[in-house]
């Protein structure tokens, strides 16, 4: 349902974290007796409704244009209030979509009537902590690699592939080795269906595999959360560094981490935060990010690359953040720039920030024939959060080229898998622009009109004077920011 209305009625804790998740294509307006906490919410989503009043009197339910809207959430403290609101608008308008909080699980009965959907809160929480005192999500350390690459989950009642079979939902980063039904053995295949309480022993990357085990238990897919659960930013004083600060703040006020960490580079000896620069720093990072200081970390040292490689893979990062660097002369024939020497070593996305906000336009370059669309997945994710127009980009090959016919095949075959990914997805479907000519010089001109510019590539090649690496090019010639996810071939 795109471009919906939303009535919240009364403001909690569960409330905020569904405020926060929402689309930004919903117009929300949200109810609620307590003039400071309507006001508290506008630091949590901007644009957002806010009426003071009683969600229980009709003229309040007027004024938020009820009868304009396709949900109502009702969270009030009480419960028999709860229903009672419920049941009053249900008689009013049978078509509006309801659904009631229940804090407790004696009044279930109760509410068990006239198409209102209940959001049971106990149990979700009781499902979670089950997860973590019963083993229902156990890490195995003494099988395998021993690494932790193992997990045993099982499936809570809001779990998403619950009714689907594994082919339907098709995994490409984790592996399910068996499932565990009714005290029965059950080895998986394209037709197995999952079910409510089922353990699943999954298999994928140790750095990923705590999130994915959530994610399928409870159900979510949030970025850049299904890289790693934190966001790293690197400075160094000769890039615009406040750029970077900035769109750092951006990105981690719209989108999902639950850390964001600073570390300041020691590029070389000449080139470091003296400590007036290191002050400088230090306090803008804390005013830019004083709404959520308590997640934020400084790193207050100078850091060489290989130092901050070690925090990295130690540190859980799901996006990684730098600010963007001069292609000199140098570059054009061979010496690394610092984005390379990230890229050489970095699994997660990459964002070279250029401070192009808010991500409203968004282009995809997926040149590599052979990708898993993994930077599409990215750019849907992103474009959820921020209500984004996606585009992506096609570079039609010379008839001449020995490579056009294969080049011209791949491009359809993407062009299809896109339009079923973002079915998958529920997206607005992705426009394409087919141009032809020099990809480097092509895609940059095209660049200049977006926010946001997405590359997935396969190997992370050296741009040398003969052979000039168009990706490289891309990352520090293009006017606006770059996000870069290094893929693996799949097998």
């Amino acid at each position: 349902m795109k471009n919906g209305n939303i009535i919240i009625g009364g403001i909690g804790k569960n409330i905020i974290n569904i405020l926060d998740r929402l689309d930004k294509s919903w117009k929300i307006t949200v109810i609620d007796k307590n003039k400071k906490r309507l006001l508290d919410l506008l630091d949590i989503r901007k644009n957002i409704t806010t009426i003071e009043g009683d969600i229980a009197n009709i003229q309040i339910l007027n004024k938020a244009n009820i009868d304009k809207a396709n949900v109502l959430i009702i969270s009030t403290d009480d419960d028999s209030l709860n229903r009672e609101i419920s049941l009053t608008i249900r008689s009013l308008y049978p078509e509006l979509k309801i659904f009631s909080i229940m804090k407790e699980v004696k009044n279930r009965v109760e509410f068990n009537e006239n198409s209102i959907e209940v959001v049971e809160i106990a149990p979700i929480i009781s499902n979670l902590i089950l997860n973590k005192i019963e083993n229902r999500v156990s890490i195995a350390t003494n099988i395998g690699l021993g690494k932790g690459e193992i997990v045993e989950v099982t499936l809570s009642g809001t779990s998403k592939i619950i009714g689907k079979s594994l082919r339907d939902i098709h995994p490409k980063e984790w592996v399910v080795g068996a499932i565990y039904r009714n005290n029965e053995l059950i080895l998986p295949h394209g037709d197995t269906i999952f079910k409510e309480n089922d353990s699943l022993l999954i298999i994928s990357d140790p750095k990923k595999i705590n999130y994915i085990a959530e994610s399928i238990s409870v159900g979510d897919y949030r970025f850049p959360l299904q890289f790693g659960n934190n966001i790293m930013v690197i400075l160094y004083p000769f890039s615009n560094w406040k750029t970077t600060v900035d769109e750092a703040n951006y990105v981690f006020q719209n989108f999902h981490a639950k850390e964001i960490n600073f570390y300041l580079l020691n590029y070389n000896q000449k080139i470091a935060f003296n400590e007036d620069l290191k002050k400088e720093s230090i306090l803008y990072i804390k005013t830019i990010l004083k709404n959520r200081e308590s997640f934020v970390k400084i790193f207050t040292e100078n850091y060489e690359i290989s130092q901050i490689k070690e925090f990295y893979d130690s540190g859980n990062y799901g996006l990684v953040i730098i600010p963007d660097e001069k292609f000199s002369f140098l570059n054009k024939l061979g010496k690394k720039t610092v984005t390379t020497l990230f890229l050489d070593f970095i699994t997660s996305p990459l964002l070279i920030s250029k401070g192009k906000l808010p991500y409203q336009n968004i282009l995809i370059s997926d040149r590599e024939i052979k990708s898993p669309l993994k930077g599409i997945e990215i750019a849907i994710n992103i474009s959820k959060k921020g209500n984004s127009k996606l585009t992506s980009i096609f570079i039609k090959e010379p008839e001449f080229s020995n490579s056009s016919i294969e080049i011209t095949e791949s491009n359809k075959i993407k062009k299809e898998q896109i339009k079923l990914m973002c079915e998958k997805y529920k997206s607005d479907l992705i426009n394409s622009i087919d141009i032809e000519g020099n990809p480097i010089r092509e895609i940059k001109k095209v660049a200049k009109n977006y926010d946001l510019l997405i590359i997935a590539q396969k190997n992370n090649n050296q741009s040398t004077f003969f052979h000039p690496s168009e990706n490289q090019y891309l990352m520090h010639k293009s006017k606006t920011s770059v996000l870069v996810y290094n893929f693996c071939e799949e097998i």
